[in-house]
């Protein structure tokens, strides 16, 4: 088990190695910036050299995926791409995949197997495997509803299906973990999920 502390650093690890930039919502990563802010000496992991900025980009797409909120991104460095799963409109839950690069926009996905349509699940790409995990997510549209369910399921994605996992050891069920709640650390060479869940009001 963590110490708070370095569940708090390996949270904010991801996040700052994740740079959303405005294209209905896609992410790519870049390494640790901000925007307008200009690397002092080298270009890092961002590939950009050292005397650009990097700025948004806002650029002209078609075919969109449908309007959601809560849905799950994650970035997949075998696939080149941005994968979204999943969100929710408050009439719809979805179970639909999307794919999002700079050089071809949003394209869906279509996977002979997917996980349920889900919310709030955690996604994080685990680099030693190749494949993007997914855990958890709220199988109901509005979370905190009297009877709103969780999942507890395990899923990984190898950039072209989705495969059910059923390791002998999982979390509690739970949905709507903290922004990337789930990260891949390095050093241990394993996907890391943070201890966080959603309660429901009574």
């Amino acid at each position: 088990m963590f110490p708070l502390r370095t569940k708090c650093k390996m949270i904010l690890q991801a996040l700052a190695a994740t740079l959303l930039f405005a294209a209905a919502g896609a992410a790519q990563i870049y390494g640790p910036l901000q925007y307008g802010q200009t690397p002092a000496t080298s270009a890092g992991s961002t590939g950009v050299p050292a005397t650009a900025k990097l700025e948004w980009i806002k650029p002209s797409l078609v075919g969109l995926p449908p309007a959601r909120t809560s849905a799950s991104m994650v970035y997949d460095p075998a696939m080149g791409a941005t994968l979204l799963y999943g969100g929710n409109t408050y009439k719809t839950l979805f179970g639909d995949n999307w794919a999002f690069s700079k050089a071809k926009g949003w394209t869906q996905l279509t996977p002979a197997v997917s996980p349920p349509p889900l919310q709030g699940a955690s996604l994080a790409y685990d680099a030693t495997t190749k494949t993007v995990v997914l855990f958890g997510g709220c199988l109901t549209r509005i979370p905190v509803q009297s009877g709103a369910s969780f999942s507890n399921q395990t899923w990984t994605w190898d950039g072209v299906t989705w495969t059910q996992q059923f390791p002998p050891v999982s979390p509690p069920a739970r949905g709507w973990n903290a922004p990337n709640g789930m990260v891949f650390d390095p050093q241990l060479g394993k996907v890391v999920m943070f201890e966080a869940h959603l309660t429901l009001l009574s």
